[in-house]
């Protein structure tokens, strides 16, 4: 992405917020210079767009109080960045915590960023590429939770083997981090988009959940082991991984080839 790190807008052209799932609007008077600001907004030049103001009109039209805010917008949504204005690195932390929209649709470019990140993630694994209406109005209770939804009929095989999930929809939590997935509440009952208040209390708690590991059974092959973590992770990982696959399966054919001819020479 090229072109300057934040662009000036009024009120005049405040729709231009609306025109991204996620897009970070900083007000400010016209006697400032909202350096800080831009600094952060050069290390997102290929996340989320950076707006900048001083007219007074936008606050008003945003219902926020006169002077220096930074705010995300998420649709009718807002966040308001709860630091300081001269803090870079907090502002740097809250926009890479918060950048995702209200519910992010996983494909194979942003699927490692989230489900090998190290957030915890509420994910609605559907049967389509539709959005999940009563998914996307549970998260609109708690903006700050990361929601995620996968098409698990076109990942088959990798929902089922990480997670277990053969029926859509389903909802779970996933941990990156300690590579584990929960699809119980803390009273033992399928997470599901009626109760979402099971779902935030189970966020709260998360040493009170039962939880499933993500990893390859250890009683796999090596090769099982390298074939199953292909499968399932090309979604994350990407093409390239099959291109690797391709080369690793050739080798394995020539060495097994090399191997019988050396046999049959043992033999004569």
């Amino acid at each position: 992405m090229t072109g300057p790190a934040t662009v000036a807008l009024d009120s005049s052209s405040l729709a231009s917020l609306y025109t991204h799932p996620v897009a970070l609007l900083h007000t400010h008077s016209k006697d400032d210079r909202p350096e800080t600001i831009q600094a952060v907004a050069a290390k997102f030049l290929d996340s989320i767009p950076f707006y900048t103001t001083s007219d007074p009109k936008v606050n008003t039209a945003l219902k926020l109080p006169p002077g220096r805010h930074t705010v995300l917008i998420k649709g009718d949504l807002q966040q308001v960045y709860p630091g300081a204005d001269n803090d870079e690195q907090g502002y740097i932390d809250w926009v890479r915590d918060n950048k995702y929209p209200l519910v992010t649709r996983i494909d194979s470019s942003n699927a490692k960023d989230i489900l090998k990140g190290d957030r915890w993630v509420v994910l609605m694994v559907v049967g389509n590429d539709l959005a999940y209406d009563p998914f996307h109005a549970m998260a609109r209770l708690t903006p700050g939770v990361l929601f995620a939804e996968l098409n698990g009929q076109a990942w088959q095989s990798y929902v089922k083997r990480v997670y277990g999930i053969t029926t859509f929809p389903t909802l779970i939590l996933v941990d990156p981090k300690t590579k584990r997935y929960f699809d119980q509440d803390l009273e033992e009952m399928p997470f599901t988009t009626d109760r979402p208040d099971a779902v935030f209390a189970a966020l709260q708690q998360p040493d009170a959940l039962t939880g499933y590991t993500t990893e390859p059974s250890r009683s796999l092959s090596t090769v099982q082991k390298m074939v199953t973590f292909v499968g399932d992770h090309v979604l994350v990982f990407g093409i390239g991984l099959l291109g690797l696959l391709a080369v690793v399966v050739t080798l394995a054919i020539s060495t097994d080839q090399q191997d019988d001819d050396d046999a049959k020479k043992k033999k004569e």
